[in-house]
């Protein structure tokens, strides 16, 4: 850019709402301002803004030019063409006077003189109260178009395809020929107890293109983040839930590619094997995946120690984050002080005996069976709303957003947020009519799981937990899951 004295801010609106109040009308209006204060205009700034984004790269340009060029002018050509809301507007022109600038605006003057103020504001209300109703009208027109059981807006799930009406208009949802039987194959594979990863390892065997959603690079394949993400979509029980402007709600349905029974079943799969997965690594460890540290919680992972020449000698468990201790360090984290390697056989050992001793215990078990079950963890997603609704808050703040534009955005959030916690909420306690008889089947049972793969399982049966401390097992933790 060249050196600059005067600038001419031209913004226009890529949606279709745009006012077309449009570049050559604005230039045409600042140059005219620009004359009768006897400015030269030097250089323009011209911006487009989605009506979905208001984010203003342009405001940096303004003042770093306004700091490289003292008395720098900046004209526009309505308060309109500087901000959507009030506060924005006002802001980008106090910051641009803070810098030793001037801001124009054409058909009132300068800003630097007091008396302008009062309609540049007027104006600038205006603005926001027109750009409020245009948000308005268009939530409530998709609205609308979700009473009539349309797809009112974003791209429709993997597997669906819009039906559209001679006219190229589109209305609901119906199954896509070729997707939605690569969903039902994901879905049947799921049922099947494969994971996300093998799932997502056949996808890429069989040559079945990816979805060019959901942030898949171009030509990359399958992974288990995205079949994951697919499969716990519950937009594929055939509805979704629409909430429009004023906080009503509709519901949107279309042919459903798995039941209610069948998403539950896939969920538990995925929750099963996040909590339970087998240990990765070619060492036949008993509890790996089991274990968890008693100071920072985190799993107890195998390893391999080898001797001077590469060789693997023997297996031992350590804590992840005493594992991770130089990458936790250089990034001024703290390490667990957890830092103890133990032998492999010894701990597996140890964990079995005390698992043993409880497992057959009918004291042990009755309190075990009488404690509320486990349910879904939803804690990172929560997590993820409330850091997302104090975004919502800190942008209206800053940029001015209009009430019912905030509201429209976080209502759906907190409905989320509310069925997510009503779901965390245990059952009621589920008691076993006879402790003692279920010990003493146990007893015989664990007699009978002489190999890795029978003991794997009753662990997992009983969701055990082993808190782990540098002296070993410090604690057992069961729970009866079903089988």
């Amino acid at each position: 850019m060249t050196l600059t004295t005067t600038v001419g801010g031209i913004r226009v609106s890529t949606d279709q709402q745009a006012d077309k109040y449009g570049p050559a009308r604005q230039r045409h209006d600042i140059e005219q301002e620009a004359a009768r204060q006897n400015l030269r205009i030097t250089d323009w700034i011209e911006e487009a803004i989605s009506g979905a984004n208001d984010d203003r790269a342009a405001e940096n340009q303004y003042y770093e030019l306004a700091r490289k060029h003292p008395g720098l002018s900046v004209i526009f050509s309505h308060p309109n063409r500087v901000g959507r809301h009030v506060e924005v507007t006002v802001g980008i022109a106090r910051k641009i006077h803070n810098l030793g600038g001037t801001v124009y605006i054409a058909g009132v003057g300068s800003l630097r003189d007091r008396r302008n103020w009062k309609e540049f504001l007027r104006d600038a209300v205006d603005a926001e109260v027109d750009y409020s109703n245009i948000i308005y009208n268009l939530s409530k027109g998709k609205f609308d178009k979700a009473v009539e059981n349309h797809w009112p807006e974003g791209k429709q799930p993997y597997g669906y395809r819009l039906i559209r009406l001679e006219n190229g208009r589109s209305t609901g949802l119906e199954r896509h020929p070729e997707h939605a039987l690569i969903y039902e194959l994901m879905r049947d594979m799921a049922l099947a107890n494969h994971g996300a990863h093998t799932i997502a390892l056949y996808l890429n065997q069989k040559g079945i293109p990816v979805p060019r959603t959901g942030g898949l690079r171009k030509n990359a394949g399958w992974s288990s983040i995205h079949v994951g993400r697919i499969l716990k979509n519950s937009r594929y029980l055939g509805y979704t839930d629409y909430r429009g402007p004023d906080g009503r709600t509709t519901r949107i349905t279309y042919p459903a590619l798995v039941t209610p029974a069948q998403f539950a079943q896939i969920q538990e799969g995925f929750e099963r094997r996040k909590k339970f997965r087998g240990p990765r690594t070619r060492f036949p460890s008993l509890f790996g995946g089991f274990l968890r540290c008693a100071y920072c919680g985190r799993s107890l992972t195998v390893n391999a120690a080898r001797n001077r020449r590469g060789e693997q000698k023997w297996a031992y468990y350590l804590c992840r984050n005493a594992n991770m201790k130089q990458a936790m360090l250089a990034r001024g984290m703290t390490p667990c002080p957890h830092g103890k390697n133990h032998r492999l056989q010894d701990l597996d050992q140890a964990a079995w005996d005390a698992f043993t001793q409880a497992i057959t215990d009918s004291v042990v078990i009755a309190q075990a069976l009488a404690a509320p079950q486990p349910t879904i963890d939803h804690t990172p997603r929560l997590q993820e709303i409330d850091d997302e609704l104090a975004e919502l808050v800190t942008r209206a703040v800053r940029l001015g957003l209009p009430d019912s534009a905030v509201q429209a955005a976080i209502m759906p959030l907190k409905a989320e947020r509310e069925k997510l916690l009503e779901a965390m909420r245990p059952p009621a306690p589920r008691v076993h009519a006879d402790a003692t008889a279920l010990a003493a089947a146990y007893a015989e049972r664990i007699a009978r799981a002489t190999n890795l793969e029978d003991r794997r399982k009753i662990l997992q049966t009983w969701q055990t937990r082993v808190i782990v401390d540098e002296h070993g097992v410090k604690e057992i933790k069961i729970a009866l899951a079903s089988e």
